[in-house]
């Protein structure tokens, strides 16, 4: 399944506890950009803080139950994207994804959520892929609206990041609805 080229430069690369040093120096490098969104980077403290998570979410690849991928531009990481959850029972898989700040805006996340989908669909036999953003992240809500999701409301107060409570909008896509070409 990986890795997977998107294109001359760009990769999709199972997650692995090779990655740790490199992705633990992208999250410093970016946690102020990061801190805002993800309440994570709070808990990111050491590297073994991402070789931890790096294992656990080994574990949930090995059960079919997530999927954590790097994010490669020219043979180094810029960002990740998962299935942070995939239901087998009902089908339906969860999409996040965080980008470093200076590669944000040049439709890397995009072609690298384009891919995720094809492997939910695909590898994963999912019916509906989701994802939750905060309402307020414009950068993050851009992506399912260009590939076609349909926002289908709003989880009130659903996440809180630095003692504040946002709201997520929720893109759903189902399988008879996806373009992937």
């Amino acid at each position: 399944m990986f890795p997977r080229k998107l294109d001359k430069e760009l990769t999709l690369s199972l997650l692995s506890v090779q990655h740790a040093p490199l992705l633990f120096r992208l999250t410093g490098k970016n946690r102020e950009f990061l801190r805002p969104w993800f309440p994570w980077i709070e808990f990111t403290n050491q590297e073994k803080d991402t070789v931890g998570f790096i294992n656990d979410q080994l574990k949930l690849y090995d059960e079919r139950k997530a999927v954590q991928v790097a994010i490669e531009y020219k043979n180094q990481i810029i960002g990740v994207v998962d299935f942070h959850e995939i239901d087998s029972k009902n089908d339906v898989g969860q999409i996040g994804y965080w980008l470093s700040e200076e590669y944000n805006g040049k439709g890397f996340m995009t072609l690298a959520v384009k891919e995720m989908l094809s492997i939910g669909f695909n590898d994963f036999a999912l019916n509906r892929i989701v994802i939750q953003c905060a309402v307020e992240n414009t950068k993050s809500s851009a992506i399912p609206k260009r590939l076609g999701f349909m926002q289908e409301g709003i989880l009130r107060s659903t996440e809180k990041v630095n003692g504040h409570y946002f709201d997520h909008a929720v893109y759903g896509l189902l399988r008879n609805e996806a373009q992937l070409s």
